[in-house]
């Protein structure tokens, strides 16, 4: 596993905190992956490798997200939307992996606005709702 620390734009560490790092800010645990194929598509010769799955950079948008499995972690200002919000963390299969940082200044009321709640909509607050049934929601809205 590697752990990456994350700053903030005057150098002291980023106010987050990882689930899986209790007590420390702005780290985010990195964990090895394995992965087999098979040469040729023959059955008999598979093939392993393991990596680190560490990728230059340190935000994506919203569009280059679209269609990826990613940990994501979702810092709310006044110029993120609803939508948004729900395409990062569908990125993710668990909650577990999402960390959503809310900004002093964000207006959580943008959520109870407009249209009547959609599936999506609905799916965002019970994670920030920290509904206990939210895991299940998540596996629903996959499948």
């Amino acid at each position: 596993m590697v752990y990456v620390q994350f700053f903030e734009k005057d150098g002291t560490p980023a106010k987050w905190k990882h689930p899986e790092v209790p007590g420390t800010s702005g780290v985010y645990p990195v964990k090895k992956v394995k992965v087999t194929w098979h040469v040729a598509k023959n059955e008999d010769q598979p093939v392993s490798r393991f990596q680190i799955p560490l990728v230059p950079g340190l935000s994506s948008t919203i569009h280059v997200a679209q269609g990826t499995e990613m940990f994501p972690i979702i810092k709310l200002d006044e110029t993120i939307t609803p939508t948004h919000v729900f395409v990062a963390m569908t990125r993710s299969r668990r909650s577990s992996r999402c960390l959503i940082e809310p900004s002093d200044n964000f207006d959580f009321g943008v959520f109870g606005k407009g249209t009547p709640l959609n599936p999506k909509n609905e799916l965002l607050l019970a994670h920030l709702r920290g509904d206990e049934d939210f895991e299940e929601q998540l596996v629903e809205y996959h499948s």
